[in-house]
């Protein structure tokens, strides 16, 4: 997984990585990274290849659901991550939207708390 997601670092060319399967949104799905999300998240320098490649392991966090999307907090190797995923109707397709550390955990869960949390 690392190896293509660094390559999606690299290329110019639109490009997308799977990095697991999950039923996080109800049923059976493939979580892509696509290298259009990855280019226009080079302002985050704290997120690389190595923390994208950390999100099989980061979907068991607390999870909130907005309409298409979820939200995935979770502490990892002492940092909190949100990940942000998007459903893709109609497709076997989970897209990775983006990745992001933060430090406030109560802040960040104060703004999750619109949407509904789910059990997992």
């Amino acid at each position: 997984i690392y190896k293509g997601i660094k390559e999606l670092f690299e290329t110019k060319e639109k490009r997308k990585v799977e990095l697991c399967e999950s039923n996080i949104f109800g049923e059976n799905k493939k979580i892509l990274l696509s290298s259009d999300t990855i280019q226009s998240h080079t302002h985050h320098p704290e997120v690389g290849a190595f923390e994208y490649s950390l999100i099989p392991s980061m979907l068991n966090g607390r999870v909130f659901i907005q309409k298409e999307n979820v939200f995935v907090i979770v502490k990892k190797l002492g940092r909190y991550y949100r990940l942000a995923l998007k459903n893709v109707k109609n497709t076997d397709e989970i897209f990775v939207v983006s990745l992001l550390v933060f430090t406030n955990y109560e802040k960040e869960i104060r703004k999750l708390s619109k949407y509904k949390e789910i059990e997992q």
